[in-house]
């Protein structure tokens, strides 16, 4: 089974964003879809990171947001739990510690106060969720006319024909990066000039 981005070529690459991952199978491969789940993931991580690292760092900060929301939606479920079985004393003890200060707050304020921070939490969690899915489907959906723009920009920028069934998935992404990097230096200059 394929497993690293260059070993795909940028047509292959293509079809695997459109949900095709049979191109990642060799002949009369069986994999389970647990396995090429993982192989489709770390391939899209490996082309982000390389073809636009800035947007690939906020993808990881949005993912480590989302598993901050979730341990926080966590805790505060157990602090509902807890304040279900009248355990305040324990309770208390550990709103504290998460920087809740709860001294002179009575049973009542405490349950006020756990139920409205895990609303925030879960509204949070749905805003990112609903954003990350309105998103996603209507990327797939151009992916193709997409890369056939990109393509058409890398070639008149670098002044070479791209042949997307030759060149590797990861050369690609280096010629973006590549690309990306000397258009921002130029139009850094460019601003330098006229100020």
């Amino acid at each position: 089974m394929i497993t690293e981005l260059s070993e795909l070529t940028m047509a292959q690459f293509i079809k695997l964003t459109n949900g095709d991952t049979s191109v990642l199978l060799r002949h009369n491969e069986i994999v389970s879809p647990k396995k090429i789940a993982k192989a489709v993931r770390k391939i899209g991580h490996e082309f982000r990171r390389i073809a636009d690292p800035a947007e690939f760092n906020a993808f990881l900060s949005r993912n480590e947001e989302i598993a901050k929301l979730k341990l926080n939606e966590l805790f505060l479920m157990i602090c509902n739990t807890l304040a279900a079985m009248n355990e305040m004393r324990a309770l208390s003890g550990l709103l504290d510690e998460r920087g809740f200060d709860t001294s002179g707050m009575n049973r009542q304020q405490i349950v006020k106060l756990i139920k409205s921070e895990l609303a925030l939490c879960r509204m949070t969690l749905n805003r990112i969720k609903q954003d990350t899915l309105e998103s996603g489907p209507a990327k797939a959906a151009h992916a193709k006319t997409d890369f056939d723009a990109l393509t058409a920009n890398l070639m008149s920028y670098f002044k070479f024909q791209i042949d997307i069934n030759s060149i590797s998935a990861s050369v690609y992404a280096h010629l973006i990066a590549q690309m990306s990097s000397e258009m921002k230096a130029k139009t850094a200059a460019l601003k330098k000039r006229h100020f």
